[in-house]
Protein backbone atom coordinates (compact mmCIF):
# COMPACT_ATOMS: atom_id res chain seq x y z
CA UNK A 1 0.00 0.00 0.00
CA UNK A 2 2.82 2.38 0.90
CA UNK A 3 4.61 1.52 -2.35
CA UNK A 4 1.51 2.32 -4.43
CA UNK A 5 1.04 5.61 -2.61
CA UNK A 6 4.65 6.54 -3.25
CA UNK A 7 4.30 5.82 -7.00
CA UNK A 8 1.14 7.97 -7.18
CA UNK A 9 2.87 10.88 -5.44
CA UNK A 10 5.83 10.65 -7.83
CA UNK A 11 3.52 10.72 -10.86
CA UNK A 12 1.66 13.74 -9.49
CA UNK A 13 4.94 15.56 -8.85
CA UNK A 14 6.19 14.80 -12.37
CA UNK A 15 2.91 16.01 -13.91
CA UNK A 16 3.10 19.24 -11.91
CA UNK A 17 6.66 19.88 -13.07
CA UNK A 18 5.82 19.22 -16.73
CA UNK A 19 2.80 21.51 -16.60
CA UNK A 20 4.86 24.24 -14.92
CA UNK A 21 7.49 24.13 -17.69
CA UNK A 22 6.74 26.30 -20.71
CA UNK A 23 8.35 26.53 -24.14
CA UNK A 24 10.49 29.56 -24.89
CA UNK A 25 13.03 30.90 -27.38
CA UNK A 26 16.50 32.38 -26.84
CA UNK A 27 18.82 34.37 -29.09
CA UNK A 28 22.54 34.92 -28.68
CA UNK A 29 25.44 36.40 -30.68
CA UNK A 30 29.08 35.36 -30.66
CA UNK A 31 30.33 38.99 -30.30
CA UNK A 32 28.74 42.36 -29.58
CA UNK A 33 31.54 44.62 -30.90
CA UNK A 34 32.61 44.10 -34.52
CA UNK A 35 34.19 45.91 -37.42
CA UNK A 36 32.18 46.84 -40.48
CA UNK A 37 31.68 43.81 -42.78
CA UNK A 38 32.72 41.45 -39.97
CA UNK A 39 30.08 38.72 -39.59
CA UNK A 40 28.10 38.19 -36.38
CA UNK A 41 26.75 34.70 -35.74
CA UNK A 42 23.19 34.97 -34.45
CA UNK A 43 22.03 31.68 -32.88
CA UNK A 44 18.37 31.08 -32.09
CA UNK A 45 17.27 28.19 -29.89
CA UNK A 46 13.71 27.02 -29.25
CA UNK A 47 13.12 25.03 -26.03
CA UNK A 48 10.27 22.56 -25.48
CA UNK A 49 9.62 20.78 -22.15
CA UNK A 50 8.39 17.74 -24.09
CA UNK A 51 9.09 17.39 -27.83
CA UNK A 52 8.41 18.96 -31.24
CA UNK A 53 5.79 17.44 -33.53
CA UNK A 54 6.83 19.45 -36.61
CA UNK A 55 9.64 21.64 -37.84
CA UNK A 56 9.88 25.31 -37.02
CA UNK A 57 8.27 28.03 -39.12
CA UNK A 58 10.43 31.14 -39.47
CA UNK A 59 9.65 34.65 -40.60
CA UNK A 60 12.09 36.75 -42.56
CA UNK A 61 14.61 38.63 -40.45
CA UNK A 62 15.47 42.24 -41.28
CA UNK A 63 18.22 44.24 -39.57
CA UNK A 64 18.93 47.86 -40.35
CA UNK A 65 22.22 48.57 -42.19
CA UNK A 66 23.18 44.90 -42.41
CA UNK A 67 23.08 42.01 -44.84
CA UNK A 68 21.83 38.61 -43.59
CA UNK A 69 22.79 35.10 -44.71
CA UNK A 70 20.35 32.52 -43.22
CA UNK A 71 21.33 28.99 -42.17
CA UNK A 72 17.85 27.76 -41.33
CA UNK A 73 18.66 24.04 -41.20
CA UNK A 74 17.65 23.12 -37.66
CA UNK A 75 19.82 21.09 -35.31
CA UNK A 76 18.13 18.95 -32.63
CA UNK A 77 19.64 18.49 -29.19
CA UNK A 78 18.88 18.10 -25.47
CA UNK A 79 19.67 20.61 -22.72
CA UNK A 80 19.15 20.78 -18.96
CA UNK A 81 18.22 24.15 -17.49
CA UNK A 82 17.43 24.59 -13.78
CA UNK A 83 17.29 20.80 -13.36
CA UNK A 84 14.68 20.53 -16.13
CA UNK A 85 15.30 18.69 -19.40
CA UNK A 86 14.31 20.40 -22.67
CA UNK A 87 14.19 19.35 -26.30
CA UNK A 88 15.98 22.02 -28.33
CA UNK A 89 15.89 23.03 -32.00
CA UNK A 90 18.50 25.58 -33.03
CA UNK A 91 19.55 27.44 -36.18
CA UNK A 92 21.64 30.51 -36.94
CA UNK A 93 22.17 33.52 -39.18
CA UNK A 94 25.27 35.40 -40.27
CA UNK A 95 24.77 39.16 -39.96
CA UNK A 96 27.10 41.47 -41.95
CA UNK A 97 26.81 45.10 -40.77
CA UNK A 98 28.08 47.72 -43.22
CA UNK A 99 27.64 50.94 -41.22
CA UNK A 100 29.26 52.04 -37.98
CA UNK A 101 27.36 52.82 -34.81
CA UNK A 102 24.96 51.07 -32.46
CA UNK A 103 22.49 48.63 -33.92
CA UNK A 104 19.83 46.24 -32.70
CA UNK A 105 18.63 42.79 -33.72
CA UNK A 106 14.84 42.80 -33.40
CA UNK A 107 12.77 40.03 -31.87
CA UNK A 108 12.46 37.03 -34.17
CA UNK A 109 9.04 35.33 -34.16
CA UNK A 110 9.28 31.53 -34.39
CA UNK A 111 6.28 29.22 -34.79
CA UNK A 112 6.61 25.83 -33.09
CA UNK A 113 4.26 22.87 -32.73
CA UNK A 114 4.49 21.39 -29.23
CA UNK A 115 2.20 19.14 -27.13
CA UNK A 116 1.24 21.18 -24.08
CA UNK A 117 0.67 19.79 -20.58
CA UNK A 118 -0.21 16.10 -20.50
CA UNK A 119 -1.85 16.14 -23.93
CA UNK A 120 -0.32 14.40 -26.91
CA UNK A 121 -2.03 16.63 -29.47
CA UNK A 122 0.17 19.36 -30.91
CA UNK A 123 -0.40 23.02 -30.14
CA UNK A 124 0.72 25.89 -32.34
CA UNK A 125 2.86 28.29 -30.31
CA UNK A 126 4.45 31.56 -31.50
CA UNK A 127 7.60 32.38 -29.53
CA UNK A 128 9.59 35.62 -29.74
CA UNK A 129 13.27 35.99 -29.04
CA UNK A 130 14.52 38.98 -27.03
CA UNK A 131 16.14 41.93 -28.82
CA UNK A 132 19.95 42.05 -28.90
CA UNK A 133 22.17 45.13 -29.21
CA UNK A 134 25.59 45.29 -30.87
CA UNK A 135 28.05 47.97 -31.96
CA UNK A 136 29.91 48.33 -35.25
CA UNK A 137 33.22 50.21 -35.39
CA UNK A 138 35.47 51.34 -38.20
CA UNK A 139 38.67 49.61 -39.26
CA UNK A 140 41.98 50.77 -37.74
CA UNK A 141 43.02 52.21 -41.09
CA UNK A 142 41.47 53.06 -44.44
CA UNK A 143 44.04 51.07 -46.44
CA UNK A 144 41.46 48.44 -47.41
CA UNK A 145 37.74 48.27 -48.09
CA UNK A 146 37.52 44.49 -47.75
CA UNK A 147 37.18 42.52 -44.50
CA UNK A 148 37.87 38.79 -44.82
CA UNK A 149 39.70 35.87 -43.23
CA UNK A 150 41.40 34.75 -46.44
CA UNK A 151 41.68 36.21 -49.92
CA UNK A 152 43.12 34.71 -53.11
CA UNK A 153 43.60 36.33 -56.52
CA UNK A 154 44.31 34.58 -59.82
CA UNK A 155 44.87 35.57 -63.46
CA UNK A 156 43.86 33.75 -66.64
CA UNK A 157 44.75 34.87 -70.17
CA UNK A 158 43.04 34.04 -73.45
CA UNK A 159 46.29 33.39 -75.38
CA UNK A 160 50.02 33.04 -74.68
CA UNK A 161 52.31 36.09 -74.66
CA UNK A 162 54.66 34.65 -77.30
CA UNK A 163 52.54 35.42 -80.39
CA UNK A 164 51.18 38.96 -79.87
CA UNK A 165 51.16 41.80 -82.40
CA UNK A 166 49.95 45.35 -82.40
CA UNK A 167 46.23 45.37 -83.03
CA UNK A 168 45.68 42.06 -81.18
CA UNK A 169 43.16 41.83 -78.35
CA UNK A 170 44.14 39.86 -75.25
CA UNK A 171 41.41 38.83 -72.80
CA UNK A 172 42.30 38.83 -69.10
CA UNK A 173 40.15 37.24 -66.37
CA UNK A 174 40.88 38.15 -62.73
CA UNK A 175 39.17 36.09 -60.03
CA UNK A 176 39.11 37.34 -56.44
CA UNK A 177 38.06 34.69 -53.89
CA UNK A 178 37.27 35.86 -50.35
CA UNK A 179 36.33 33.69 -47.34
CA UNK A 180 33.92 34.80 -44.63
CA UNK A 181 32.31 37.64 -46.58
CA UNK A 182 29.63 38.22 -49.19
CA UNK A 183 30.13 39.28 -52.84
CA UNK A 184 28.75 42.79 -52.25
CA UNK A 185 31.80 43.64 -50.14
CA UNK A 186 34.47 42.51 -52.61
CA UNK A 187 35.72 45.67 -54.36
CA UNK A 188 36.38 45.76 -58.07
CA UNK A 189 40.03 45.77 -59.05
CA UNK A 190 41.10 48.92 -60.86
CA UNK A 191 43.68 48.20 -63.54
CA UNK A 192 46.52 50.70 -63.87
CA UNK A 193 46.98 52.13 -67.40
CA UNK A 194 49.92 50.88 -69.47
CA UNK A 195 51.84 52.56 -72.29
CA UNK A 196 51.56 49.72 -74.78
CA UNK A 197 47.82 48.96 -74.74
CA UNK A 198 44.35 50.30 -74.11
CA UNK A 199 42.39 48.54 -71.33
CA UNK A 200 38.62 47.96 -71.48
CA UNK A 201 36.49 46.51 -68.67
CA UNK A 202 34.21 44.01 -70.42
CA UNK A 203 32.59 42.03 -67.58
CA UNK A 204 32.16 42.10 -63.80
CA UNK A 205 30.23 39.27 -62.11
CA UNK A 206 29.97 37.81 -58.61
CA UNK A 207 29.34 34.37 -57.13
CA UNK A 208 28.48 33.13 -53.66
CA UNK A 209 28.84 29.61 -52.22
CA UNK A 210 27.49 28.70 -48.80
CA UNK A 211 28.56 25.64 -46.84
CA UNK A 212 25.46 24.87 -44.75
CA UNK A 213 27.28 22.49 -42.43
CA UNK A 214 30.37 24.53 -41.55
CA UNK A 215 28.69 27.93 -41.85
CA UNK A 216 31.38 29.33 -44.17
CA UNK A 217 30.53 31.81 -46.93
CA UNK A 218 32.90 31.81 -49.94
CA UNK A 219 32.43 34.66 -52.39
CA UNK A 220 34.01 35.45 -55.74
CA UNK A 221 34.25 38.42 -58.04
CA UNK A 222 35.24 37.67 -61.63
CA UNK A 223 36.37 40.61 -63.76
CA UNK A 224 37.25 40.47 -67.44
CA UNK A 225 39.43 43.02 -69.21
CA UNK A 226 40.41 43.40 -72.86
CA UNK A 227 43.88 44.69 -73.80
CA UNK A 228 44.19 46.28 -77.25
CA UNK A 229 47.89 46.49 -78.05
CA UNK A 230 48.91 49.77 -79.71
CA UNK A 231 52.73 49.75 -79.35
CA UNK A 232 55.29 47.09 -80.23
CA UNK A 233 58.31 46.18 -78.10
CA UNK A 234 59.18 44.42 -74.87
CA UNK A 235 57.19 45.33 -71.75
CA UNK A 236 56.06 43.96 -68.38
CA UNK A 237 52.43 43.04 -67.81
CA UNK A 238 51.58 44.25 -64.27
CA UNK A 239 49.87 41.88 -61.84
CA UNK A 240 46.57 42.54 -60.09
CA UNK A 241 46.55 43.37 -56.39
CA UNK A 242 44.06 43.68 -53.56
CA UNK A 243 44.33 44.51 -49.86
CA UNK A 244 42.11 43.19 -47.09
CA UNK A 245 41.75 43.36 -43.32
CA UNK A 246 41.59 40.23 -41.13
CA UNK A 247 39.43 41.23 -38.13
CA UNK A 248 40.38 38.20 -36.04
CA UNK A 249 44.13 38.80 -36.38
CA UNK A 250 43.81 42.59 -36.54
CA UNK A 251 46.24 42.88 -39.47
CA UNK A 252 46.15 44.11 -43.06
CA UNK A 253 47.31 41.78 -45.80
CA UNK A 254 47.92 42.10 -49.51
CA UNK A 255 47.49 39.64 -52.36
CA UNK A 256 49.12 40.06 -55.77
CA UNK A 257 49.16 38.08 -58.97
CA UNK A 258 52.51 37.64 -60.68
CA UNK A 259 53.68 40.13 -63.30
CA UNK A 260 54.97 38.69 -66.59
CA UNK A 261 57.26 39.92 -69.39
CA UNK A 262 55.53 40.43 -72.72
CA UNK A 263 56.80 40.95 -76.28
CA UNK A 264 54.60 42.66 -78.89
CA UNK A 265 55.56 42.27 -82.55
CA UNK A 266 54.90 45.06 -85.08
CA UNK A 267 51.89 44.80 -87.40
CA UNK A 268 51.62 46.51 -90.82
CA UNK A 269 47.81 46.64 -90.73
CA UNK A 270 47.45 49.50 -88.26
CA UNK A 271 43.95 50.38 -89.43
CA UNK A 272 42.58 47.45 -87.46
CA UNK A 273 43.58 49.12 -84.18
CA UNK A 274 41.05 51.95 -84.56
CA UNK A 275 38.29 49.51 -85.55
CA UNK A 276 38.93 47.26 -82.54
CA UNK A 277 39.09 50.30 -80.23
CA UNK A 278 35.64 51.50 -81.34
CA UNK A 279 34.16 48.00 -80.90
CA UNK A 280 35.59 47.55 -77.39
CA UNK A 281 34.52 51.06 -76.33
CA UNK A 282 30.94 50.33 -77.40
CA UNK A 283 31.00 47.00 -75.55
CA UNK A 284 32.25 48.70 -72.39
CA UNK A 285 29.52 51.36 -72.58
CA UNK A 286 26.77 48.71 -72.55
CA UNK A 287 28.44 46.47 -69.92
CA UNK A 288 26.64 46.18 -66.58
CA UNK A 289 27.80 44.62 -63.34
CA UNK A 290 25.84 41.44 -62.64
CA UNK A 291 25.04 40.86 -59.01
CA UNK A 292 23.40 37.67 -57.72
CA UNK A 293 19.71 38.34 -57.27
CA UNK A 294 18.18 34.88 -57.68
CA UNK A 295 17.44 33.22 -54.30
CA UNK A 296 19.05 29.89 -53.55
CA UNK A 297 15.74 27.98 -53.43
CA UNK A 298 14.77 29.28 -56.88
CA UNK A 299 18.14 28.32 -58.31
CA UNK A 300 17.74 24.79 -56.90
CA UNK A 301 14.25 24.49 -58.42
CA UNK A 302 15.53 25.74 -61.79
CA UNK A 303 18.37 23.23 -61.70
CA UNK A 304 15.96 20.38 -60.89
CA UNK A 305 13.63 21.38 -63.74
CA UNK A 306 16.54 21.75 -66.17
CA UNK A 307 18.16 18.42 -65.29
CA UNK A 308 14.96 16.48 -64.52
CA UNK A 309 15.62 13.75 -67.11
CA UNK A 310 19.15 13.23 -65.81
CA UNK A 311 17.84 13.00 -62.25
CA UNK A 312 15.14 10.55 -63.37
CA UNK A 313 17.79 8.47 -65.14
CA UNK A 314 19.94 8.35 -62.00
CA UNK A 315 16.94 7.24 -59.92
CA UNK A 316 16.09 4.49 -62.43
CA UNK A 317 19.71 3.34 -62.45
CA UNK A 318 19.75 3.19 -58.66
CA UNK A 319 16.63 0.99 -58.64
CA UNK A 320 18.05 -1.20 -61.42
CA UNK A 321 21.36 -1.42 -59.58
CA UNK A 322 19.50 -2.70 -56.51
CA UNK A 323 17.95 -5.60 -58.46
CA UNK A 324 21.19 -6.29 -60.34
CA UNK A 325 23.06 -6.62 -57.04
CA UNK A 326 20.34 -8.95 -55.75
CA UNK A 327 20.58 -11.13 -58.90
CA UNK A 328 24.39 -11.23 -58.69
CA UNK A 329 24.15 -12.24 -55.05
CA UNK A 330 21.80 -15.12 -55.91
CA UNK A 331 24.08 -16.27 -58.74
CA UNK A 332 27.10 -16.22 -56.43
CA UNK A 333 25.19 -18.18 -53.78
CA UNK A 334 24.13 -20.73 -56.41
CA UNK A 335 27.73 -21.14 -57.62
CA UNK A 336 29.00 -21.48 -54.06
CA UNK A 337 26.39 -24.13 -53.29
CA UNK A 338 27.24 -26.06 -56.47
CA UNK A 339 30.93 -25.97 -55.58
CA UNK A 340 30.26 -27.05 -52.01
CA UNK A 341 28.30 -30.07 -53.26
CA UNK A 342 31.01 -30.87 -55.80
CA UNK A 343 33.79 -30.78 -53.18
CA UNK A 344 32.03 -33.52 -51.19
CA UNK A 345 30.79 -35.48 -54.23
CA UNK A 346 31.74 -38.97 -55.36
CA UNK A 347 32.93 -37.63 -58.70
CA UNK A 348 35.61 -35.46 -57.12
CA UNK A 349 36.64 -38.21 -54.72
CA UNK A 350 37.18 -40.56 -57.69
CA UNK A 351 39.29 -37.94 -59.53
CA UNK A 352 41.51 -37.59 -56.48
CA UNK A 353 41.78 -41.38 -56.29
CA UNK A 354 42.98 -41.60 -59.88
CA UNK A 355 45.75 -39.10 -59.15
CA UNK A 356 47.33 -41.47 -56.61
CA UNK A 357 49.72 -43.19 -59.05
CA UNK A 358 52.96 -43.11 -57.03
CA UNK A 359 54.40 -45.66 -54.62
CA UNK A 360 52.62 -44.29 -51.54
CA UNK A 361 50.01 -47.01 -51.09
CA UNK A 362 48.92 -45.60 -47.70
CA UNK A 363 47.64 -42.43 -49.35
CA UNK A 364 46.07 -44.54 -52.07
CA UNK A 365 44.14 -46.66 -49.58
CA UNK A 366 43.03 -43.56 -47.66
CA UNK A 367 41.67 -42.00 -50.82
CA UNK A 368 40.14 -45.32 -51.89
CA UNK A 369 38.10 -45.60 -48.70
CA UNK A 370 37.13 -41.92 -48.99
CA UNK A 371 35.75 -42.60 -52.46
CA UNK A 372 33.94 -45.75 -51.36
CA UNK A 373 32.27 -43.79 -48.56
CA UNK A 374 30.91 -41.38 -51.21
CA UNK A 375 29.26 -44.20 -53.19
CA UNK A 376 25.46 -44.43 -53.02
CA UNK A 377 25.60 -47.46 -50.66
CA UNK A 378 28.70 -46.27 -48.74
CA UNK A 379 30.84 -49.38 -49.14
CA UNK A 380 33.47 -50.13 -46.48
CA UNK A 381 35.43 -53.01 -48.11
CA UNK A 382 36.99 -52.95 -51.54
CA UNK A 383 37.19 -56.77 -51.59
CA UNK A 384 33.47 -57.15 -50.90
CA UNK A 385 32.68 -54.43 -53.43
CA UNK A 386 34.75 -56.23 -56.09
CA UNK A 387 32.95 -59.50 -55.33
CA UNK A 388 29.54 -57.80 -55.63
CA UNK A 389 30.52 -56.39 -59.00
CA UNK A 390 32.20 -59.70 -60.00
CA UNK A 391 35.45 -57.87 -60.74
CA UNK A 392 38.22 -60.41 -60.09
CA UNK A 393 40.96 -58.03 -61.31
CA UNK A 394 40.26 -55.46 -58.57
CA UNK A 395 39.97 -58.24 -56.00
CA UNK A 396 43.36 -59.76 -56.89
CA UNK A 397 45.11 -56.38 -57.09
CA UNK A 398 44.00 -55.27 -53.67
CA UNK A 399 44.71 -58.67 -52.08
CA UNK A 400 48.29 -58.25 -53.32
CA UNK A 401 48.31 -54.65 -52.06
CA UNK A 402 47.14 -55.69 -48.59
CA UNK A 403 49.72 -58.47 -48.52
CA UNK A 404 52.43 -55.96 -49.37
CA UNK A 405 51.16 -53.53 -46.75
CA UNK A 406 51.03 -56.02 -43.92
CA UNK A 407 53.88 -58.20 -45.17
CA UNK A 408 56.37 -55.34 -45.40
CA UNK A 409 56.97 -55.71 -49.16
CA UNK A 410 57.31 -52.71 -51.44
CA UNK A 411 54.66 -52.16 -54.09
CA UNK A 412 53.78 -49.61 -56.68
CA UNK A 413 50.37 -48.43 -57.89
CA UNK A 414 50.63 -49.15 -61.59
CA UNK A 415 48.77 -47.39 -64.36
CA UNK A 416 46.45 -50.35 -64.92
CA UNK A 417 45.05 -49.75 -61.42
CA UNK A 418 43.40 -46.64 -62.81
CA UNK A 419 41.90 -48.54 -65.70
CA UNK A 420 40.57 -51.22 -63.40
CA UNK A 421 39.06 -48.61 -61.04
CA UNK A 422 37.33 -46.85 -63.92
CA UNK A 423 35.86 -50.15 -65.04
CA UNK A 424 34.68 -50.90 -61.50
CA UNK A 425 33.00 -47.48 -61.16
CA UNK A 426 31.34 -47.84 -64.53
CA UNK A 427 29.87 -51.21 -63.55
CA UNK A 428 28.54 -49.77 -60.25
CA UNK A 429 26.66 -46.88 -61.86
CA UNK A 430 25.54 -48.96 -64.85
CA UNK A 431 23.98 -51.45 -62.48
CA UNK A 432 22.33 -48.61 -60.59
CA UNK A 433 20.76 -47.33 -63.82
CA UNK A 434 19.46 -50.80 -64.68
CA UNK A 435 17.87 -51.15 -61.23
CA UNK A 436 16.29 -47.72 -61.55
CA UNK A 437 14.87 -48.66 -64.98
CA UNK A 438 13.34 -51.87 -63.66
CA UNK A 439 11.72 -49.94 -60.84
CA UNK A 440 10.16 -47.57 -63.34
CA UNK A 441 8.85 -50.51 -65.43
CA UNK A 442 7.31 -52.02 -62.36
Amino acid sequence: MVKKLFIILVCIAYTTVVIAQKPFAKASIDRSLVYTQQPIKLTIKVYSPRWFTQGLELQSLKIKDAFIVPFTQTIASKEVLNRHSYSVLSFFYLVYPYKTGKNVIPAVPVTAYIPMGNAYKETKVVLNTPTIHFTTKTQPSEDSKLVSTRVYISDRWSKPFSSLKTGDVLEREITTTAYGTIPNFIPSIEMKPVDFARIYNTSNTTQQNINKESGIVISKRVQKFSYLFTEDGKYTMPGAEIKYFNPYLGVYKERKSTQSPITIQPNDQLGIVASMADSLAQQQATMKVQEPKIPLKRRIIQAIVHYKWYILGVVVLLFAFKYIIRAIRKIVQYIQERRRKYLISEKRAFKLLLKENDSNYKRYLMQLYYWMYRLPKKEVSIILLAKKQKNSTIEEMHQQLFAAKYGGKKTTIKHHFQYALKKLRKSIFYKKKIEYGRLEDW
